[in-house]
């Protein structure tokens, strides 16, 4: 059934009549925006789940008579592609490998090495994936315009990031000095997300770490901790047995780290020079002297220490650490636990926190994070005495660094490598240029309009509230890469994100700036901002006219790891560059996709690429699955188990939709009425679910229960097929935003006009008579069910049921209890009244229910219904919306 769907024939009709071009109109805009795709290789359902959603928001936006532009681009910039087509020139194993296996995907055997020949120019790279992905988008049913599409690296654009630079430099918003940023040690440059493998995912910062200098006799010890309050319950310092360990002259002083340690340090402190490698043995026959007061610890090998994280060398407090205490006791060290901070006044206890839980790794995070937010300082210890660990930690560095007893030691959040495979360490450059991100006011400006915005989910507006307030300085030039030289110093590039914050505007005038035309700041100031010399330039008229309608962005669809870097510079730099009309308006953040609960990753192996997933399973099969899998912010899940489930349910849209083709006339019964308003409610649902962007809420409404209440209507005895005839129009426009082939192959089969992707949805409401016929058959559901359950409690089965109904009076007293009035007609109705008056329901007239439906439940239940008011002298009183159910049949034997 599924291959009845010719997906690529619709596909051509939609560019054949250009419906997702969009101009300048009078109608309502809508400028939706996704993160550019990075043209080095093949994107996989990782990446697809964004741009899908994207989709889904935009064809819906233009169903309800908007002006939507989803517009699509290409990042170029950076490192990435040069890595690759230097890695290929190499004749690197594993990359020509990849290479060739990604070249497979969409061309013949033999031009796979004439292709790969051909990536050792990085152009040729970009080329040849920009050209796949743009086929891979449309065979997904994008709604995308893509004659707006550029890249980076386009000459035009280029000359809009020296403008905004410019722009920048005048503000007083670019810096030159040093500067501590990422760095790889083999290419000798400045390195960002972009540029490190796994980078924009699993984010890579940098963290402070306090290296503490004990003193011995011929030299100090550089121990490095993020805890240096704990330095008064130190009872020895680690170092790794295993490892080498280098002498290096700093400012004079003699100070030993691990040889690796040293390597990395030279990059931080150039004053700094290596005397010679040290024998183990030299540090561990020695005692050294703790800063702050006069005691000595010795030196002891702990084959755990990381050489290559921070110093090499840490020192041992096991009164707060779990690791210290196990590592202690399992070497068979006996030294006693000095113990300082305490949680709730209790002094923590290491034991607690081992006995508690099972991981080691776990317990020591759990101390950590526990003294750090909740403890206190014993009373008894100098300088820091009953103060809070967090007030602590400040003070004790400080003084330490004032007294030359401790200085900075920069490291990565986590060990990483370039996607060049280059190791990634903490290099403090001279002369490098960074955006001052710190600027106070540009971050009041910043807070105030991130209060503003439109965030999905609203809690990340907390989260970017926060980045605001830490945000700092950030380099944002390399020495190589592709991109957009820095108009102020041409030896430095532009690097990637920084060269990517305002591209969204360049979408709105892209089509109307050839690429032969001269450009300058002058053209830049005259179409994006207000400040120009007040002549019209008319060639550029047409390009203000488009920015002025379209800008600026409405909703931006991205995912949580880009907040800290991507979506922060993004709104900053609006800020900063534009009139606020012009800054962002909405943000929806896209949960993560994994395989089967794993993270996907291409190292794994489990990267499905968008082209498989339509070849496997075709765009709408993959589009459904996106959609009513998870909600926007949870992960994703791609697993065969759940694509076999929603395959299901998408070859019963296609079963109702094609058989229902040969039914000519609607026909009316009760239950044919009733799923016509059912289905009026939920198109109501839906579209108060899509303005939310509860897309998965709205989609198992319009997919899920539709077919629920189609087999229910079956049961009932009424025909689905006349009931899909009837509704049909509306349902495949819900449908088309999600399945749009689908959606357009039965428009045309059923006789619609046009396309299904260019119709209106309207606006649906509920009229008076539609919610009588839901509310009724509520009810009657609640009677059957009833009756279900007294036929289990009793093992009768039912052949006859007497249904007998709150009558006037009883109705009448129900009502003034309920308002606290018990002057009442039946006072034996109060006490019945006060115990079931959360069940009690006033508004449904059951008489008309019963007249309406005692027909279907009949059929449904295979019983005879009969149904009366209250008699004097029935044994029991019903109530509003609670009758009594009297039950005739046989006893079935089951006690």
């Amino acid at each position: 059934m599924i291959s009845m769907i010719d997906e690529k024939f619709w596909q051509e009709q939609w560019d054949k009549e250009s419906i997702f071009i969009s101009r300048k109109s009078n109608k309502e805009k809508f400028l939706i925006t996704v993160p550019w795709p990075y043209t080095s290789g093949p994107l996989h359902v990782g990446h697809g789940r964004t741009y899908t959603i994207a989709d889904f928001i935009a064809r819906y936006r233009r169903l309800k008579g908007y002006n939507v532009l989803f517009p699509m681009g290409f990042h170029e910039s950076g490192t990435p592609i040069e890595a690759i087509s230097d890695k290929i020139r190499k004749g690197d194993p594993k990359t020509l490998d990849l290479y060739r296996k990604y070249i497979s995907e969409y061309e013949s055997d033999e031009k796979i090495e004439e292709i790969l020949e051909s990536f050792k120019q990085p152009q040729n790279v970009a080329d040849f994936f920009a050209d796949k992905i743009v086929k891979d988008f449309k065979a997904l049913g994008y709604s995308i315009d893509w004659t707006r599409t550029f890249r980076s690296v386009d000459e035009r654009y280029k000359k809009m990031v020296e403008w905004q630079f410019r722009k920048l430099d005048t503000m007083g918003y670019l810096k030159k000095g040093s500067h501590a940023v990422l760095f790889s040690m083999e290419e000798k440059n400045a390195v960002g997300e972009d540029d490190i493998e796994d980078g924009d995912t699993n984010k890579v910062s940098i963290e402070e770490f306090t290296a503490v200098l004990f003193k011995g006799k011929d030299f100090y010890l550089a121990a490095s901790s993020l805890r240096p309050e704990t330095i008064y319950a130190i009872t020895n310092i680690w170092i790794n047995p295993d490892s080498k360990y280098s002498l290096i002259d700093m400012d004079g002083k003699r100070v030993v780290m691990s040889e690796d340690a040293c390597e990395r340090f030279l990059y931080q402190n150039e004053s700094a020079q290596k005397i010679r490698d040290l024998d183990n043995a030299e540090i561990l026959q020695g005692e050294y002297e703790l800063p702050l007061f006069n005691r000595k610890v010795k030196v002891f090998p702990n084959n755990k220490i990381d050489p290559e994280h921070t110093t090499g060398i840490v020192y041992s407090v096991p009164g707060h650490s779990v690791k210290d205490y196990v590592y202690l006791k399992d070497a068979g060290i006996n030294i006693e636990n000095i113990r300082m901070i305490q949680i709730k006044d209790e002094t923590t206890s290491v034991e607690k926190y081992l006995e508690k839980y099972a991981d080691l790794d776990e317990a020591n995070q759990t101390l950590y994070r526990d003294e750090y937010y909740s403890g206190i300082i014993d009373e008894n210890i100098p300088l820091i005495g009953g103060k809070t660990v967090r007030e602590s930690r400040d003070i004790i560095k400080q003084i330490l660094i004032e007294q030359g007893r401790a200085f900075i030691f920069l490291e990565t959040s986590r060990k990483a490598r370039t996607r060049n495979g280059s190791r990634v360490i903490v290099s403090v450059l001279r002369d490098q240029w960074f955006i001052d991100y710190s600027n106070p006011e540009w971050k009041r400006e910043t807070a105030r309009h991130v209060n503003n915005m439109k965030f999905v989910p609203d809690f990340y507006r907390k989260n970017m509230l926060d980045i605001v307030d830490w945000i700092a300085e950030r380099a944002c030039a390399r020495r190589r890469g592709l991109g957009t030289k820095l108009p102020m110093d041409r030896e430095w590039v532009i690097e990637s994100l920084s060269d990517s914050t305002i591209y969204p505007a360049f979408y709105t005038v892209s089509p109307f700036i050839p690429e032969d035309t001269e450009l300058n700041d002058a053209t830049f100031d005259y179409i994006f901002t207000e400040n120009y010399d007040g002549k019209v330039m008319e060639k550029f008229q047409k390009a203000k006219e488009e920015f002025e309608y379209w800008y600026g962005v409405d909703q931006r669809i991205t995912s949580s790891p880009h907040m800290s870097n991507h979506l922060i510079f993004y709104i900053m730099n609006h800020i900063a560059l534009f009139n606020e009309k012009y800054w962002p308006e909405g943000i929806t953040i896209a949960g993560t996709v994994i395989s089967n609960g794993t993270k996907i990753s291409k190292s794994k192996g489990n990267a499905v690429s968008l082209l498989d997933v339509v070849r496997k399973y075709g765009a709408d099969m993959f589009r459904m699955y996106v959609a009513v899998n998870s909600d926007i912010s949870s992960s994703l899940d791609w697993n065969e188990r759940d694509i076999s489930i929603i395959r299901g349910k998408y070859e019963e849209i296609l079963n109702i939709l094609e058989t229902s083709l040969s039914q000519k006339e609607y026909g009316e019964s009760v239950s044919q009425e009733l799923f016509q308003a059912r289905f009026m409610k939920h198109m109501v649902n839906f579209n108060e679910k899509m303005e939310k962007l509860s897309i998965r809420d709205a989609y198992v409404e319009i997919i899920y229960e539709v077919l629920n209440d189609l087999s229910e209507l079956k049961n009932m005895g009424g025909s689905p097929e006349m009931a899909v005839r009837k509704i049909a129009g509306d349902w495949l426009k819900a449908l088309s935003c999600v399945i749009p082939h689908t959606a357009e192959h039965f428009w045309k089969l059923y006789g619609f006009e046009g396309l299904v992707s260019n119709s209106k949805l309207g606006h649906y409401e509920l009229n008076s008579e539609e919610k009588g016929l839901i509310e009724q058959w509520e009810y009657c559901k609640g009677i059957m069910a009833d009756i279900r359950s007294i036929e289990k409690v009793t093992h009768i089965d039912g052949k006859e049921v007497e249904i007998v109904l709150a009558d006037h009076i009883i109705r009448e007293d129900t009502e003034k209890i309920i308002k606290n009035n018990f002057n009442v007609k039946r006072k034996e109705i109060i006490q019945a009244v006060k115990k079931m008056q959360n069940k009690i329901t006033m508004g449904i007239d059951e008489r008309k229910a019963l007249e309406r439906y005692a027909g279907v439940i009949e059929k449904l239940m295979n019983m005879q219904i009969d149904y009366r008011e209250y008699r004097e002298g029935d044994k029991k009183l019903p109530l509003p919306g609670r009758p009594v159910i009297n039950l005739k049949g046989e006893r079935n034997g089951n006690n």
